[in-house]
């Protein structure tokens, strides 16, 4: 997994009015959680941003007046009009230790359904996974390219080096949806060959 760095420093006020305050001066509030109490600090916003508006996954190695806390980013709130980073919750890591998180799906290769006039339909952008966050990768890669014309892949049929997959095994991740055109084509090849099967009969 990617790393980024991070340099923060310590709130004390936690009212309303001085979350207000900490925005207006372009930083962002947050928590960190884990192995110690927690921690309330504040952000930069340009450089929290980096790690936020992107694909990629990040383990985030916080300087907090000068002390290092390595943490991925937990939970996120966002201006429900405006869509910028309200609050952050990280959570603290150990070297070695197995945490909870998840991870960005990605699909490989060309689905035998696509190639024969299907559409790739995602169904989970995200899957909750375990392991060390150090040895996990930046993506679940799935492959694709065996899946059919109205055929699902499901988490049961991924499995990944480095990492515990814990979505519920039956839920799908992707699925070759049948376009109305090529679904109209089928009915209508089966109705010629019903109506020749009948005729023939008749004579």
């Amino acid at each position: 997994m990617k790393t980024i760095d991070l340099k923060g420093s310590v709130r004390a006020e936690t009212r309303k009015s001085a979350l207000k305050k900490v925005r207006a001066n372009d930083l962002v509030p947050a928590v960190v959680y884990g192995v110690s109490d927690p921690k309330k600090i504040a952000l930069p916003y340009n450089a929290l941003a980096k790690a936020i508006f992107t694909p990629d996954i990040f383990i985030v190695n916080l300087d907090i007046d000068g002390t290092s806390v390595s943490s991925l980013i937990r939970e996120m709130q966002f201006h429900p009009v405006t869509e910028k980073i309200l609050h952050v919750d990280f959570l603290e890591i150990e070297a070695g230790k197995v945490v909870d998180f998840e991870l960005p799906v990605k699909l490989i290769g060309i689905a035998k359904g696509v190639r024969e006039g299907g559409k790739l339909v995602p169904m989970m952008r995200r899957l909750r996974v375990e392991g060390v966050p150090a040895e996990m990768p930046d993506f679940v890669p799935v492959d694709v390219s065996g899946l059919e014309l109205g055929k699902t892949i499901r988490v049961s049929e991924v499995d990944v080096t480095g990492i515990k997959i814990t979505s519920p095994a039956s839920a799908g991740i992707a699925i070759v949806d049948i376009p109305r055109a090529v679904r109209t084509g089928e009915e209508d090849g089966e109705g010629r060959e019903e109506g020749g099967e009948e005729a023939a009969a008749e004579e």
